[in-house]
């Protein structure tokens, strides 16, 4: 966690008015090579995000798209002559 913070990964900051705090919990993977040795060592941060409000759903919504929608704006753009 020191190292984390040293190099910049995250910073401290005083919550705001009226938000709480999500719990948060740290979980840890070994990657291991063909020999069973350890090759890496993995760390990630997950929050409950199933506790969040609605309210603040907007600021973590991530739109994403199918393939097939993408070539179908892309075969639309090349028939308009708009490539």
């Amino acid at each position: 966690m020191t190292t984390c913070y040293e190099k910049g990964t995250f910073e401290i900051v005083d919550l705001p008015d009226r938000v709480v705090e999500l719990p948060s919990m740290f979980q840890y993977k070994l990657k291991t090579g063909p020999n069973c040795e350890t090759v890496k060592c993995k760390a990630r941060l997950c929050a409950r995000g199933d506790l969040q409000f609605d309210s603040e759903y907007g600021e973590t919504f991530a739109p994403t798209s199918r393939f097939s929608m993408i070539q179908l704006i892309v075969a639309i753009a090349v028939q308009a002559g708009l490539t």
